[in-house]
């Protein structure tokens, strides 16, 4: 299942905070508790299974979020350091230090992450 069909089971646009993710997940949940349809066993059963559904749907995007939240804070925190060189060399230098900084990436786990900031910065 795609993560988007995820986003979808909550409610939500890829566009979301971890908090809202949270809060959407949080109203689900009491809207779909079984326990609220105590009283007819096939409502219930429905409810058992969309609340499975739910909290899937939920660890998938929370994950989701939480390793693009990782992504944007190791990409961030590069070009950080890269504008410093820039600031601080002259173009000859602060290019060729762009272009060593790129291929000592080349065995990094993110390295298409490093592509992105590679390719921004040039």
């Amino acid at each position: 299942m795609s993560v988007q069909r995820y986003f979808k089971t909550l409610g939500l646009n890829q566009n979301v905070t971890a908090r809202e993710a949270k809060d959407a997940y949080i109203n689900l949940v009491r809207i779909w508790h079984p326990d609220q349809f105590s009283c007819d066993p096939v409502f219930k059963a429905r409810a058992e299974e969309k609340l499975k559904e739910i909290n899937v749907a939920y660890s998938e995007v929370r994950s989701f979020l939480s390793r693009q939240n990782k992504s944007y804070r190791f990409l961030g925190s590069h070009i950080q350091k890269i504008s410093l060189t820039l600031s601080t060399c002259g173009d000859i230098v602060s290019q060729t230090g762009i272009y060593f900084f790129g291929i000592s990436f080349l065995g990094h786990p993110q390295y298409l992450i490093v592509i992105v900031l590679f390719h921004y910065l040039i």
